[in-house]
């Protein structure tokens, strides 16, 4: 599956206020093997470019980054997933690593566990202010 998204837009307001016309993008990609190495798991490989024209100028924290990820699905009875990913401005050195896992432990339980690490945040970067906000999160969820 591919996927476009793109504006041009027309004095519209960039970071410094100013009034700039410009375009953005986001092109992306997922492709799916089915039963890898002849057993129940199948791997998604998904990848996207974010563009803004505006460069350091752009209002939001994609204005060049590169989005790369795998996805595990067992097909388990548990509905197991594992969903590992890296975003990283291609213009700084700006990353951002994910990890995440699902399981379900039970009819009415899952388990849910989710690590952020944030690197190298550019001092200009938008996301500077969160530079100190990684972390690893876990929940256990009860369904009624």
């Amino acid at each position: 599956m591919f996927k476009l998204e793109a504006i041009r837009r027309s004095g519209a307001q960039n970071r410094l206020g100013e009034e700039e016309d410009y375009v953005a993008s986001a092109f992306g990609g997922e492709y799916t093997f089915y039963s890898i190495l002849g057993s129940t798991v199948d791997l998604s490989l998904l990848g996207e470019w974010n563009y803004d024209g505006r460069s350091r100028n752009a209002t939001n924290i994609f204005q060049n980054d590169l989005f790369l990820a795998a996805r595990f699905a067992f097909n388990d009875v548990q509905s197991t997933e594992i969903l590992t990913s890296m975003m990283e401005d291609v213009d700084t050195t700006t990353r951002v690593l994910t990890f995440e896992l699902n399981r379900r432990i039970s009819d009415q339980w899952s388990l849910r566990l989710e690590a952020i690490a944030l690197l190298g945040i550019d001092t200009l970067d938008l996301s500077y202010a969160t530079r100190r906000d990684s972390f690893i999160e876990m929940n256990v969820i009860y369904n009624l």
